[in-house]
């Protein structure tokens, strides 16, 4: 004959998977929020560079057709 136990979570270890749950939260949050930031910044300045002449493009050495491998060939730190 066989015998079994049911174990159930004792209160620290829900509290502990609780609060890991919530710092995963958190920290995906903010990297949401970041995201955004990044996406936002690179749009304003694709606009403002699409924006401008070809003269004024070529004054930054770009051409207009480099426009968006420019922005997003390099990371922005804000």
């Amino acid at each position: 004959m066989a015998y079994t136990t049911q174990q159930h979570p004792t209160a620290p270890d829900v509290f502990a998977g609780l609060l890991t749950t919530l710092r995963k939260t958190r920290e995906s949050l903010v990297h949401i929020f970041f995201s955004f930031g990044e996406h936002s910044y690179r749009l304003q300045e694709l606009q403002e560079l699409v924006q401008m002449s070809d003269e004024q493009l070529a004054a930054r050495n770009l051409r207009r057709e480099d426009i968006v491998h420019h922005i997003f060939s390099h990371q922005h730190v804000g």
